[in-house]
């Protein structure tokens, strides 16, 4: 079966430690992969994966995912 990927970030740096626990977190409880990777150019890039069901189902999972990792943020921030 086809991975789903989703949430993708690129940039120059890696995410901070605490962005970088939530979305493990998150990841753990919907039973996704995080994944987080160094390209050859330097860049770091990381997304989310998990099984390809095909409309809804993969929007109703990153949609949920998305509320995970907001509801998280949240919560340790404060």
């Amino acid at each position: 079966m086809a991975e789903f990927m989703f949430g993708v970030h690129v940039g120059e740096s890696r995410l901070p430690l605490r962005r970088r626990r939530v979305r493990e977190r998150a990841a753990k409880e919907l039973s996704l992969t995080w994944v987080e990777i160094r390209e050859p150019t330097g860049k770091w890039k990381s997304w989310f994966a998990g099984p390809n069901r095909g409309h809804p189902f993969d929007a109703d999972l990153q949609r949920d995912c998305t509320r995970l990792v907001e509801h998280l943020e949240e919560v340790s921030d404060g």
